[in-house]
């Protein structure tokens, strides 16, 4: 995580989701101590560490009007309904995969993402990708979870549909998409 944020300071969301993905029975105060513990010693290393790139990422991002993420609030609606998703059918994810636990931060966030791109629409679509892991998780597997997985086939295609529909959608009214995200297209054209 630490390599990443000296690509891009977003990452360093990332450090906190572990500490809440921690899955156990019994979270009692020891848990909560530990956890509240471990996001004070990420808070203050990113103030002592990061000082300036938070400042920068706070001027840049969030007070100016300079960065505008058009679509941010579009994908974050995608994170967030898989977080809808996951909340409504949180049972019978638990009881199908182990790992439901380590999902559920990122559902909080994917949650917390969609009326957040409406004041901070870049860094929030920047964070959104650490989201999109969840994202992939959730609506694949919800099939599987859905009456016992009866109408798998089905619901597998409404979301190949849903997806194929989101990406036809960026691909022809993305600003950026023609140039810098279609493979060879920017690449080569130089």
């Amino acid at each position: 995580i630490l390599v990443a944020v000296g690509f891009h300071f977003s990452s360093f969301v990332a450090a906190v989701l572990p500490v809440f993905a921690v899955t156990r029975r019994y979270k009692g105060w020891g848990w909560l101590a530990s956890r509240a513990a471990m996001l004070a010693i990420i808070a203050l290393s990113s103030q002592y560490f990061f000082s300036e790139k938070v400042e920068s990422y706070t001027t840049h991002y969030i007070e100016s009007d300079r960065y505008e993420s058009g679509g941010a609030f579009l994908r974050s609606l995608v994170t967030g309904l898989a977080a809808v998703l996951f909340f409504w059918r949180q049972k019978e994810f638990t009881e199908t995969f182990s790992d439901s636990g380590i999902w559920r931060p990122f559902a909080w966030l994917g949650l917390a993402s969609v009326p957040l791109s409406l004041v901070a629409s870049t860094p929030v679509d920047r964070i959104g990708l650490y989201l999109i892991p969840f994202q992939l998780i959730v609506l694949t597997r919800f099939p599987a979870v859905v009456d016992r997985g009866r109408a798998y086939g089905t619901l597998k295609l409404l979301v190949l549909a849903g997806y194929l529909l989101y990406f036809y959608v960026w691909l022809h009214l993305g600003s950026y998409a023609g140039e810098l995200w279609v493979p060879y297209t920017w690449i080569f054209s130089h």
